[in-house]
């Protein structure tokens, strides 16, 4: 009985410094989902009616690559597009200050997702979105950067440190409840109700128009309205509809 006793308490204390030590020895936070398979297959890297594509992981290089395309000539760009599933919620200010230094049409068509979800709502009035497209929540927020090949330690330990923050911290705030708070109150609560950390790298989306009609007559008011609405369900619709437009 004794035994068992000490035994519980380390592996209580072990779970807890896993979760208090990870992010001070991983000090980059990440939101992108942990699975690397599950990433857009097809992009618009092309210019369609001189369009600047903005697609990939959010990170220092995209806004390398931004900064420099705006001093290279801007005046060549009619419209950008953003088409992401996320990165670093560091990188979210200084991408929409970018953007916005283009000072042309802002577009989410086809899908925004995680850390881009929040780039969205930081570029407010400046980005329009249309009714079709997807904005994806999952897991993120408060997870160690588990994404670095130099960072073993990270790598190994994101997916257990996952698990532990939910075990110990069930009402801990995440990003990714906190913005969908800011589309509509309360749709983060339902994106939890529904499943929404149950698996981090499904997550649920859910299009404009159904964000926009929650809470209103006609909107999604159950789990079922947003059934299969998963990452891995989605992808294969939204890159179906950009093949379309190649």
């Amino acid at each position: 009985m004794r035994i068992a006793t000490k035994l519980g308490a380390a592996v209580s204390i072990t779970a807890v410094l896993v979760m208090f030590l990870t992010p001070i020895f991983c000090n980059r936070f990440d939101t992108a989902p942990a699975s690397a398979d599950i990433s857009p297959k097809v992009f618009m890297g092309k210019r369609h009616n001189r369009m600047l594509v903005v697609s990939g992981t959010m990170d220092q290089a995209m806004l390398d690559q931004l900064n420099a395309k705006q001093a290279d000539g801007s005046a060549q760009i009619d419209d950008i597009q953003i088409y992401s599933l996320g990165g670093f919620v560091a990188a979210i200010t200084p991408l929409a200050e970018s953007l916005k230094g283009f000072a042309k049409p802002i577009r989410v068509d086809y899908l925004c997702g995680s850390a881009c979800v929040g780039l969205v709502l930081h570029l407010g009035a400046a980005v329009e979105i249309a009714d079709d497209a997807y904005l994806w929540f999952h897991l993120g927020g408060n997870e160690p950067f588990g994404h670095d090949p130099v960072c073993g330690y990270c790598m190994a330990l994101a997916p257990y440190y996952r698990r532990v923050v939910r075990v110990f911290s069930p009402s801990e705030p995440r990003a990714m409840r906190h913005w969908a708070d800011q589309f509509s109150p309360g749709l983060g609560h339902f994106l939890v109700s529904c499943g929404l950390f149950d698996d981090p790298d499904k997550g649920i989306a859910m299009t404009w128009r159904q964000i926009k009609a929650f809470g209103t007559p006609g909107g999604p008011e159950s789990c079922t309205d947003i059934a299969g609405q998963d990452l891995k369900t989605i992808l294969p619709l939204v890159e179906e509809r950009l093949r379309a437009q190649q």
